[in-house]
């Protein structure tokens, strides 16, 4: 997928990270233990009641609600913010900043509506995780497989088309300084071909909380910032670029206003 290659105009905002204390270093280890213990005790009843009662993608519910528990059980707090932006029932890309392992967890609980992502095909080897991401019908994509990410691509374009969301980190790969990387194109081209609009979608706190390349988790408050979306209407394949950047550009002064202007 093309990234945006455009020269640097934004001022990026730069999520704060604070020294790890050897006290937050050692509960790190409970936290860990809790929210994944949570988890992994809820993967044999969603493999259950998948195989037997219902489909995966019709309990939503209990999955945002397994999710809220993980974070809650880590001592993390999740609030939303701009929801009322977003009309029921509508369809949209969400194209969210790639901060953390607990995005997942976060991005999941905060959408109020039925929605899947892209996940890379090693997630799904990733004991208890990856049952759970199965189950809940995440749609694999390969680093090195084109056809695999056609099909993707082509499943996600068919969720958003039959009414349901789409959730995407442009970034590729999560931010290690916390400002917000590049974007792939492949969000905007799926917003463009499917004509739904694109919502910007910033996780601010969450690098300070479970910073990327670090496997210590401190208790915290995590934004999840909702901005207004963004119409695809008539746009065609030439307008990608110009969306992407526009979607960056929103995306980064959303992190920087924070919630609610503060």
């Amino acid at each position: 997928m093309q990234s945006d290659d455009a020269p640097e105009e934004l001022d990026l905002y730069q999520d704060p990270l604070e020294p790890f204390t050897p006290l937050e270093t050692l509960l790190s280890i409970p936290r860990w233990a809790l929210g994944l213990g949570h988890l992994g005790a809820w993967l044999g009843a969603f493999i259950l009641l998948d195989k037997t009662v219902m489909r995966g993608e019709r309990f939503d519910a209990l999955g945002k609600f397994v999710c809220r528990r993980v974070t809650g059980l880590a001592g993390v707090e999740v609030r939303q913010h701009g929801l009322e932006q977003l009309a029921p029932g509508a369809s949209y890309v969400f194209c969210v900043s790639h901060v953390s392992l607990l995005d997942l967890f976060v991005v999941f609980q905060s959408i109020p509506y039925f929605h899947r992502s892209f996940q890379d095909e090693r997630h799904f080897k990733i004991p208890i995780y990856g049952g759970c991401i199965r189950v809940f019908g995440q749609v694999p994509v390969s680093r090195t497989d084109k056809e695999r990410n056609r099909q993707a691509f082509a499943r996600a374009a068919e969720m958003l088309r039959s009414g349901d969301s789409f959730v995407v980190f442009p970034e590729g790969h999560r931010t290690r300084d916390g400002r917000l990387g590049p974007f792939h194109h492949g969000a905007f081209r799926l917003a463009i071909q499917a004509g739904v609009p694109v919502v910007p979608m910033g996780l601010r706190g969450l690098r300070n909380v479970c910073p990327a390349g670090d496997w210590r988790m401190r208790g915290g408050t995590v934004d999840v910032l909702f901005d207004r979306p963004i119409p695809t209407d008539g746009l065609g394949e030439d307008a990608i670029p110009a969306l992407a950047r526009r979607a960056r550009a929103a995306l980064n002064e959303l992190l920087r206003r924070g919630p609610r202007g503060g």
